[in-house]
């Protein structure tokens, strides 16, 4: 396990990477508890939907994008892991996939609070 994190210390891509993401995760978390009490009961949350109930879901649902994005980042940092010894460029570019799939959910949180709030 050890080796593992000295992995990742010594390439600065995957430690950047990895920390931030961590760190959307966690400011969508923040923001979300900040202003979970000035949501609106029902939250277009399911874009991809059609039109009408079906993009609706309730406040607590919000939650599900950031719980979704944390298992995809923490399986991709246990691919990339596995993957550096025999191909760096490729468990770079997951590292640097996850931290773009963290900020895009960190988006979708701040925007969709920021649209319902309002």
């Amino acid at each position: 396990m050890n080796e593992v994190f000295k992995t990742i210390r010594d390439d600065r891509i995957m430690l950047y990477s990895s920390y931030t993401s961590i760190i959307f995760i966690l400011l969508g978390l923040l923001y979300l508890t900040l202003f979970f009490s000035k949501l609106p009961p029902l939250l277009p949350i399911f874009n991809q939907m059609s039109w009408g109930e079906a993009r609706i879901g309730s406040r607590s649902q919000i939650f599900i994008p950031l719980f979704i994005v944390f298992i995809v980042i923490t399986t991709n940092f246990m691919v990339s892991t596995k993957l550096y010894g025999k191909i760096p460029l490729l468990s770079r570019i997951v590292s640097i996939i996850s931290l773009l799939l963290s900020f895009l959910v960190f988006l979708f949180v701040v925007r969709t609070v920021g649209l319902s709030a309002a």
